[in-house]
């Protein structure tokens, strides 16, 4: 009854502390310490020893804390389908799922019965057909799909039109290395979604498959011709070959008012497209702009070292503490993800 109360009430923190004192009284201390240090940390209100004890307590326990979700194997298969636990307020939140052969789905029901799991990251080839009809969905807020393989165009839109997608506020279609990169058709079907209305927060870093088609200039025109640019507020473009025209687009998109956070790392942008952010009348949300790890340009198009001096002043003008302009963008998510589940 405790775990279920956690398990329907995601959000409150109170049925979480109340199962950490049944853990207390039935000789789990350590599990109990750990729920409401992460709680602890969530709210903000922590020291740096309080985070220091959270590592201690997760390096200690997590293999007795991340079954049963490691124990679950594959009928006839003998393989674990998850792989990645991610704690937060003591319970797990996240889990990379092996998704060969629908395989999420098929144990979709076992998997929330544990905890309030919230986000989902699907590893290789998603079944986005059978995915788009489970039900589970509508517990998840947060939804990464890796591998590519369905990226195209037929299988994205097979997954859009799922109706158990209105509570998901972040999904991550990140390319990785050859594995399978959004192209220029699944863009613009992103971009009409209808059935995501709670989403705030997209990535499509890595999905550099069109730098070669004639359409490389204004890639971006076909994803913010669409309805779903509008109610963004972050949107993460790390190395996909924003160039001048593709900032250009961004900075005159009269849909693209609600974005807070940009991130065009690890591109290379010139002094035409640093210049239109910077002086953007249209993204008037805009707070932070990500442009580390880019390669510029100046005014002929010659390559420079660093952002030029009248340029970094303007933007430092516009964005102030909002702008990340020196040092190398953040690592590949999927390492991120892989680096905190050790």
């Amino acid at each position: 009854m405790l775990l279920r109360a956690v398990c329907e009430s995601p959000d409150d923190d109170t049925p979480r502390l109340v199962f950490a004192d049944w853990l207390d009284e039935h000789g789990d201390p350590e599990r109990a310490e750990f729920i409401r240090v992460q709680v602890e940390i969530a709210r903000g209100e922590c020291d740096l020893l309080t985070k220091e004890r959270e590592q201690d307590l997760l390096k200690t326990h997590r293999e007795n804390w991340e079954p049963p979700y490691r124990d679950i194997l594959v009928e006839d298969a003998d393989r674990a389908i998850v792989y990645g636990v991610h704690f937060r307020r003591g319970f797990p939140w996240a889990l990379s799922v092996n998704d060969e052969n629908a395989w999420f789905v098929d144990y979709a029901s076992t998997l929330f019965r544990f905890a309030p799991i919230e986000r989902v990251n699907l590893f290789h080839k998603s079944q986005h057909e059978d995915l788009s009809r489970c039900s589970e969905l509508l517990r998840v807020k947060e939804l990464l799909l890796d591998r590519g393989e369905g990226f195209e165009a037929e299988q994205l839109r097979a997954l859009l039109r799922s109706k158990y997608l209105t509570n998901l506020t972040r999904l991550d279609l990140i390319a990785d290395d050859d594995n399978g990169h959004l192209e220029l058709d699944g863009l613009e079907v992103l971009g009409q979604a209808m059935n995501l209305p709670s989403l705030r927060y997209l990535d499509l870093s890595y999905n550099c498959s069109w730098m070669l088609s004639e359409e490389r200039q204004n890639w971006i025109r076909r994803f913010t011709k669409g309805r779903l640019i509008g109610q963004l507020e972050t949107l993460r473009l790390r190395s996909t070959d924003v160039t001048d025209e593709c900032a250009r687009i961004l900075a005159r998109c009269k849909r693209a008012g609600s974005l807070r956070h940009l991130d065009v790392s690890g591109n290379s942008i010139g002094a035409a497209g640093l210049r239109a952010l910077a002086t953007s009348s249209t993204l008037s949300s805009l707070a932070v702009l990500d442009l580390r790890g880019n390669s510029f340009e100046d005014e002929s198009g010659a390559e420079l070292q660093e952002c030029p001096p009248k340029l970094r002043r303007l933007l430092e003008d516009r964005f102030g503490s909002g702008l990340l302009l020196d040092g190398k963008p953040d690592p590949h998510p999927i390492d991120e993800w892989f680096k905190q589940c050790k």
